[in-house]
């Protein structure tokens, strides 16, 4: 039998093999760069990645550029991050995915 939280947020992405995207698995910080965040309401916006991270002098913390599976640029704080994404369990290898998502939002066709 399966338990409860074999997909939820206390799942453990180490006891599965790396996708063939991914580069390492996260120690599950949002504010990583190469991080991978799976949704967690499709209707708000997809799947993203984190792209960078800097710090905002007017919110006075650090804040994550996220770029979606939809090409979507957002910036988001950590709190905002943990509203929107599950725990990241995966980092992408940050040129590949800014190769896969960043096109869409330049209309060019992947290469």
């Amino acid at each position: 039998m399966l338990g409860n939280d074999l997909y939820g947020d206390n799942w453990n992405s180490n006891e599965f093999p790396l996708p063939e995207w991914a580069i390492a698995h996260s120690s599950g910080k949002y504010m990583e760069v190469g991080a991978q965040l799976s949704t967690r309401d499709g209707r708000r916006t997809g799947n993203a990645f984190v792209n960078a991270v800097s710090h905002n002098e007017r919110a006075g913390e650090p804040v994550a550029e996220v770029i979606t599976d939809a090409g979507s640029k957002i910036v988001l704080t950590e709190d905002e991050m943990k509203d929107t994404f599950y725990p990241p369990s995966y980092i992408m290898n940050i040129e590949e995915a800014r190769e896969r998502f960043i096109h869409v939002t330049r209309g060019d066709p992947p290469e």
